[in-house]
């Protein structure tokens, strides 16, 4: 996140970001009501019957209101998700020791800040009563030089729709078969990408 705001003032039209943490138990937003609206239809249809694929739920999302405007739902695919991992490696490595080499605990961070000004530098604070703001140097000379001279890019995440593990892939089949699964889902199960990358999830139980 971080990594992203540093991006976003140094290469977009603004000139500073301040993010304030909420505190548990101080805080309401709307999005907590929204998720409430969302788990409890989500309750009342499981309960009338199963959902079986992923565009179910954009069906299901858009349809909780019952009054008012409904839900927009932006789907999204493998294309929309960027890599930044790779962006904060080639932005900086520091992000854990501020200027007076004292060790900065990111869980006791409240308030965070970055400026157009200074697109090096991560600036916080652990509470909200501080005053002066903590200042992390997250580029070496050697690399902000090496930034200047090239812009940073934003890379795609994946270059083709990620797999699941052949286990996985097994035991949904499985499910088909087994007409667990109706057969109109079929067809989504029965072409999902198996990756040798992907690892089988384990059983607490198997695993000791």
């Amino acid at each position: 996140m971080a990594t992203l705001y540093l991006y976003a003032v140094t290469y977009l039209s603004i000139s500073s970001i301040t993010h304030k943490y909420l505190i548990v138990g101080h805080t309401q937003n709307e999005g907590d009501s929204v998720h409430s609206v969302i788990e409890k239809q989500k309750t009342r249809l499981l309960k009338a019957g199963s959902i079986y694929s992923p565009q179910q739920w954009v069906t299901v999302i858009q349809s909780e209101k019952k009054t008012g405007k409904p839900f927009r739902v932006h789907e999204l695919n493998y294309q929309h998700f960027i890599d930044f991992k790779k962006l904060t490696s080639n932005m900086g490595n520091n992000f854990n020791k501020n200027i007076l080499g004292q060790k900065v605990v990111w869980k006791d961070v409240k308030v965070l800040k970055v400026s157009k000004e200074h697109p090096d530098r991560l600036f916080y604070k652990t509470s909200y009563e501080e005053k002066d703001f903590g200042e992390i140097i997250v580029m070496n000379k050697t690399r902000n030089a090496k930034r200047k001279s090239c812009d940073l890019e934003l890379s795609k995440l994946y270059t083709e729709p990620p797999g699941i593990s052949k286990e996985k892939k097994k035991d949904l089949i499985h499910l088909c078969e087994s007409k667990l699964i109706p057969e109109n889902y079929h067809y989504f199960f029965e072409n999902l990408k198996v990756s040798n990358s992907c690892v089988a999830e384990v059983n607490d139980e198997n695993s000791d």
